[in-house]
């Protein structure tokens, strides 16, 4: 930890950055993320097992994007969804001063991109045993099956969107769900809006889901947006030899054609 803080501090008092991204301690023994723009302020910074949310999320909202320089401490969650960020053209690298914390939370130092590719491709990315159980579960049944276990699932969404506010790859200016001329997805929390609304997401981040698993730790009423996000890589993985948030460069699955694409889907 006294080495994030040094680097930190450092990266401010040198005027590297304006800004450090990263986590302080807040209310009821929690922690919440916090945007230190002092030197003298990083002896709060901390960083614990407490510490999971993509913090990546923050890096389009308005406090990041307006300064020349910001630093991050990143996991290798964030640092797989900065890759991707910057895949999509979203952030630069020379803006972008990433502080690597490992899988098991030891500091891995200031990561240039291509630096952060290799880190990104040496931690684990393991699921749950539960999560996988769940999986194997969803994957025996048949299509029909399939389907009305989905429906089941999104069935408690009240649409609070928590989902798409938490994660970092829902970046758009403006939501087709708050689109109404024409509306695309129906605003109402029902059966099929709920299905409308979570296949369009899904399929919105088909090949660019880092599997952080922000969306479910942020769904009010726990549905496992996590498992069909899973699905959704292995299955875009195994056809497109495609993987989010291991390169800094545009490596587009779903928009993009070359001449070895499989071809089963065409029946």
């Amino acid at each position: 930890m006294e080495e994030i803080k040094k680097i930190a501090r450092e990266l401010l008092a040198e005027n590297k950055v304006q800004v450090v991204l990263g986590f302080e301690k807040g209310t009821a023994n929690k922690v919440r993320p916090a945007f230190f723009t002092k030197a003298e302020d990083i002896d709060k910074l901390i960083y614990n097992e407490a510490c999971i949310h993509n913090i990546a999320l923050y890096l389009k909202k308005d406090t990041c994007q307006h300064a020349k320089g910001v630093a991050i401490t990143a996991t290798p969650n964030v640092v797989r969804s900065i890759l991707q960020l910057s895949a999509e053209n979203q952030i630069t690298e020379e803006k972008i001063h990433i502080i690597g914390i490992t899988h098991e939370g030891k500091c891995a130092g200031i990561l240039d991109f291509k630096a952060a590719e290799e880190f990104s491709k040496t931690q684990p990315k393991g699921l749950k045993p539960e999560d996988k159980a769940l999986i194997e579960k969803i994957q025996a049944m048949s299509l029909e099956e399939r389907f009305d276990y989905w429906v089941e699932a999104f069935s408690p969404c009240i649409k609070c969107y928590a989902c798409r506010a938490s994660c970092p790859m829902c970046y758009c200016g403006k939501c087709n769900v708050e689109t109404n001329n024409p509306q695309w997805i129906p605003v109402a929390s029902h059966k099929y809006g709920n299905v409308e609304w979570h296949m369009m997401r899904a399929m919105h981040l088909a090949g660019r889901c880092i599997n952080c698993g922000e969306c479910n730790r942020s769904c009010p009423v726990d549905i496992p947006l996590n498992i069909l996000s899973y699905m959704l890589s292995d299955f875009v993985l195994d056809e497109f030899d495609s993987e989010a948030g291991l390169n800094s460069v545009f490596t587009s699955a779903l928009s993009a054609y070359t001449v070895v694409d499989k071809e089963n889907f065409i029946k």
